[in-house]
């Protein structure tokens, strides 16, 4: 018996085989193997190469973001495609949180090979999968650079690069880091691959601090740090505010639903994360400072007309910045902030507070009571929020 369902997110799938019988092993697969480089119809013939073995060169052109649960994904271009959005390559998320191509140091604008792995398809898109590490080479990357700073504490200011560094190129002093303002630097460590940790003397939590940092540092390939784009401008630290989820209103007419959040300990805003479910964050807010029993409306689908009127910004130095008399979806009381989001589903969900850490700071489960079966990744997130 073999029954065969050809409407799986487009692919045909084997959902039942009886009686199979093993014939012959250890046979050379590598010569299933088509080099599809130079192909020019991989995703307009997708079914004549899916779910087979292909090898190809190929070029990053998208940072990598969720590609459904366990997996990221970054879109691609070989010399047979170009720009074609439907075109990615799909890459496995470990149980830490940590990709294949974070752990290789695959980004945007990277040049890469790969050999005998699956042609995946995800209804009309073309998604080459590679499930180890092992399985791709990374031949050329753009140089390391700085993007960025935080302050994670009145004594710690950690940097962000672009690029995975090597740890021998890291002089553990500190002294290819260098604040202005008189603040001082005396020890760096590599936190993880991308981020140096830096102990500071005290932070100012009323200046911004530019760091600038020496092109001794290199990457794991050996490319040394892009001068210009060397230096780290850093708001000195302000301890970070309490939030949680007051009121959530998931099925507003044209999607435009509205989370409310309630400040129960004064502090910044930064790096505070609120997540729906296990996706791409609906949002995480930037810098700003919030008082006790201050409230922030977070507003779905910030592109539709009808859930922006008047083209909305997200409000950061007063509740009233975008008054409503000329922005009739915004709140006087409250801080307004837009989310690209499209809307909440409504069915089963999570909503999930974080803070500029990570850890969870507050949480809802909420169903909408039907008998459907609960999504996935509502259950895998609700079981971390438990």
């Amino acid at each position: 018996v073999l029954k065969i369902n050809s409407a799986v997110q487009g692919r045909v799938e084997v959902e039942q085989l009886d009686q199979l019988k093993v014939i012959g092993t250890g046979y050379d697969v590598t010569k299933l193997v088509q080099d599809i480089t130079k192909s020019q119809d991989v995703v307009s013939a997708l079914t004549d190469y899916e779910s087979e073995l292909i090898s190809f060169t190929a070029k990053v052109t998208s940072d990598f973001a969720s590609a459904g649960t366990g997996f990221v994904s970054a879109t691609i271009d070989t010399t047979g495609v170009v720009g074609n959005s439907g075109f990615s390559l799909r890459l496995p998320v470990d149980k830490n949180g940590i990709s294949v191509a974070e752990a290789i140091g695959l980004t945007k604008g990277c040049t890469f090979s790969v050999k005998a792995i699956p042609m995946w398809r995800y209804n009309t898109g073309a998604q080459p999968s590679a499930f180890l590490a092992s399985e791709i080479t990374v031949s050329l990357c753009p140089v390391p650079a700085v993007i960025g700073g935080t302050a994670d504490s009145p004594t710690k200011i950690t940097i962000k690069f672009s690029r995975p560094l090597d740890p021998a190129s890291l002089h553990s002093t500190g002294a290819q880091f260098t604040p202005d303002q008189g603040l001082t630097i005396s020890a760096a460590t590599l936190k993880n691959k991308y981020n140096v940790e830096l102990t500071t003397s005290q932070q100012d939590s009323s200046k911004t601090y530019k760091i600038l940092v020496a092109t001794t540092i290199k990457d794991t390939m050996g490319s040394a740090l892009d001068a210009n784009a060397s230096t780290a401008t850093v708001a000195g630290f302000f301890a970070s505010a309490k939030v949680v989820i007051n009121e959530v209103n998931p099925n507003i007419t044209g999607g435009c639903d509205l989370i409310e959040l309630r400040v129960v300990s004064s502090g910044s805003m930064e790096g505070i994360k609120l997540l729906e479910r296990n996706y791409t964050p609906l949002i995480i807010f930037p810098r700003f400072i919030v008082q006790e029993n201050d409230y922030i409306i977070v507003h779905l689908d910030a592109k539709d007309t009808n859930c922006n009127v008047g083209g909305g910004t997200s409000e950061t130095k007063s509740k009233n910045e975008q008054p409503l008399a000329t922005y009739t979806q915004n709140f006087d009381h409250a801080y307004d902030f837009y989310s690209q989001d499209t809307g909440l589903t409504a069915t089963n969900n999570v909503l999930t507070l974080l803070d500029s850490q990570g850890k969870i700071m507050d949480g809802i489960v909420f169903s909408d009571g039907t008998a459907s079966a609960i999504s996935g990744t509502s259950i895998d997130q609700a079981v971390i929020l438990a």
